[in-house]
């Protein structure tokens, strides 16, 4: 086999388990490649919650529909990706501001994720905190499966802050 060169043909940016037609972009959690978006109509479907609006973000982070999210955050959303070592984590800083979302989601394009599960919403007040686990394969080709905890903060059935909270050393070990 010369360099450069897959077996079978193989798309390089496929994992054997997809299925044919597949890609790295399309299997991408977070941006979603081609497939679907599924606006959401608040007049046929009120998110009448702070639970429903957290559940309803998380399943649009899930299948990556960009679009979804951006129309549940307020103008001046503060999205904030914290780690104990912010090197570790590339995508670890303050995206503040509406516009800022897609620069968060651009980052984490460079990750192929391979799950997204909401394992729990827990309510204190107004309060939602969220605990998802994030499972991914770094550009070095390492695989990490972390627990997060998002902590949120909504106003008028919008994402006002997310602070999200990560095991930094499993990500830094991923990009070492």
């Amino acid at each position: 086999m010369t360099s450069g060169a897959h077996p079978a043909g193989r798309d390089p940016g496929r994992s054997v388990a997809d299925p044919p037609g597949t890609s790295a972009y399309a299997r991408n959690l977070y941006l979603g490649g081609p497939g679907r978006v599924d606006p959401i109509d608040r007049q046929e479907h009120p998110l009448s919650s702070n639970p429903d609006i957290v559940r309803t973000i998380t399943a649009a982070l899930g299948r990556g529909d960009l679009l979804a999210v951006m129309g549940l955050v307020s103008k001046e959303v503060r999205w904030a990706v914290n780690a104990a070592d912010r090197d570790a984590a590339p995508w670890s800083c303050v995206y503040q501001g509406k516009r800022s979302p897609p620069d968060f989601f651009a980052e984490l394009s460079r990750l192929t994720f391979t799950d997204f599960t909401l394992k729990a919403v827990l309510i204190d007040g107004d309060l939602p905190i969220t605990w998802p686990h994030v499972a991914f394969t770094s550009p070095k080709g390492r695989d990490v499966g972390i627990e997060e905890v998002q902590i949120w903060q909504l106003a008028d059935g919008k994402a006002r802050s997310v602070d999200t909270l990560l095991d930094t050393a499993a990500v830094g070990a991923a990009f070492a």
